[in-house]
C-alpha cells in the first residue's frame, strides 16, 4: 500500500511538472522533440547517451578495481544496465537500481558484499558531486537570463542547493581527513564504536565505510580516475542538452544549455 501511495505521489508530481513545461514550451516543441528520434538527430542523441552509459560503467569498474576486484567491462555492463533500467521504472529517478546492482554483483560476479556495497556508494557519491556542481552552474546561468516565476521557488531552490553543498563539503572534509562519519553519528546518539562493531551488522557497516573513505584519497590514482570519468560523464550529459537545444531551436546556446 505504501509503495502504491509513493508511486502515485511521484507520478502526480511528475505529471504536474510536465504540464507546466508543456504549457510554457508549447505543444509544437513537444511534437518537434518526438520527431527528432525518427531522424538522424535521434541517432546522435542515442549515441551520446550510449557514451554516457559507457563512461558510467568504466567509472564503476574503477571503484571495484581499487578494492582488488578486477572485472570485465562486459560483465559489469549487463548489471549496470539492469540497475539503470530499474532506476527509471521506480517513482524516483536515479534511486532504486543500486540495491539491485549490489545484489547482482554479489550473486553473479562473486564479489564480496562489502566491496559491492562500497563500489556502488562511491559511484553514487561521485555522481552526486558533479550533479550538484552542474546544478549550481545551471541555476547561476538561469538567473542571468531571468528569474523564477515565484519568489518561494527561488528560495526553495537556493536552500536545497545550500544544504546539498554543505553535506557534500562535510563528506569530503571527513573522507579526505580519514575521519569516520559513522563515529560522529554514533556519538550524537551516545553510542560507542565497540558496542556497534561487536554486532555482525555493525562490523559490516564499518568495513564498508572504511572502503569508501579509502577511495577518497587525493594521493591515489584511482581517486583521480573516478573524478575525471565523472566530469567527462556529466560533460557528455551537458553536451547532449546543448545538441538537443540546437536540434529544437536551431541555435547553439552554451550558457543557456546549462
Amino acid at each position: 500500500m505504501k509503495k502504491a501511495i509513493k508511486f502515485l505521489i511521484g507520478l502526480s508530481f511528475g505529471l504536474l511538472i510536465f504540464h507546466f513545461i508543456i504549457k510554457e514550451a508549447g505543444t509544437q516543441t513537444l511534437s518537434r522533440a518526438f520527431s527528432l528520434f525518427l531522424g538522424w538527430e535521434g541517432l546522435v542523441l542515442v549515441l551520446i547517451t550510449f557514451l554516457i552509459s559507457l563512461v558510467g560503467i568504466l567509472r564503476w569498474r574503477v571503484t571495484l578495481d581499487c578494492q582488488g576486484e578486477k572485472k570485465g567491462l562486459l560483465d559489469l555492463s549487463g548489471i549496470w544496465l539492469i540497475g539503470f533500467l530499474f532506476d527509471y521504472l521506480t517513482p524516483v529517478s536515479l534511486f532504486g537500481g543500486e540495491a539491485l546492482r549490489v545484489y547482482l554483483t554479489g550473486k553473479t560476479l562473486d564479489v564480496d558484499w562489502e566491496k559491492s556495497f562500497s563500489s556502488v556508494i562511491i559511484d553514487k557519491v561521485l555522481d552526486g558531486t558533479f550533479h550538484i556542481l552542474f546544478i549550481v552552474a545551471g541555476v547561476v546561468a538561469f538567473l542571468t537570463f531571468g528569474d523564477f516565476p515565484e519568489i518561494w521557488i527561488f528560495w526553495t531552490v537556493i536552500a536545497a542547493i545550500f544544504v546539498l553543498c554543505i553535506l557534500l563539503a562535510f563528506f569530503y572534509s571527513r573522507a579526505i581527513g580519514k575521519k569516520s562519519i559513522l563515529l560522529l553519528i554514533l556519538s550524537l546518539f551516545g553510542l560507542k564504536k565497540t558496542e556497534v562493531k561487536a554486532t555482525k551488522n555493525g562490523e559490516f557497516i564499518f568495513n564498508i565505510e572504511g572502503n569508501v573513505l579509502r577511495f577518497f584519497s587525493p594521493s591515489k590514482v584511482f581517486f583521480w580516475k573516478g573524478v575525471v570519468l565523472s566530469f567527462f560523464r556529466h560533460s557528455l550529459i551537458y553536451l547532449r542538452a546543448l545538441i538537443l537545444v540546437f536540434f529544437l531551436v536551431g541555435l547553439v546556446e552554451p550558457t543557456k544549455s546549462l
